[in-house]
């Protein structure tokens, strides 16, 4: 989980960090998913986000 709430007020940087973070889920075969509005799941290979039991906050 990261928490991107430090960086909510600057949208370059969000869509800077959220662009690496799909790169690096890409790169292992990952997934990534944003859950609520300040955080985004990040997860190995094997590994999936089911985004259907995602809540919102």
């Amino acid at each position: 989980m990261v928490d991107t709430e430090s960086i909510a007020g600057n949208q370059e940087t969000v869509k800077r960090v959220h662009g690496e973070l799909k790169a690096i889920a890409n790169d292992v075969s990952g997934d990534i998913a944003a859950v609520g509005q300040h955080f985004l799941a990040v997860t190995p290979s094997k590994i999936g986000i089911d985004r259907k039991k995602i809540k919102p906050f």
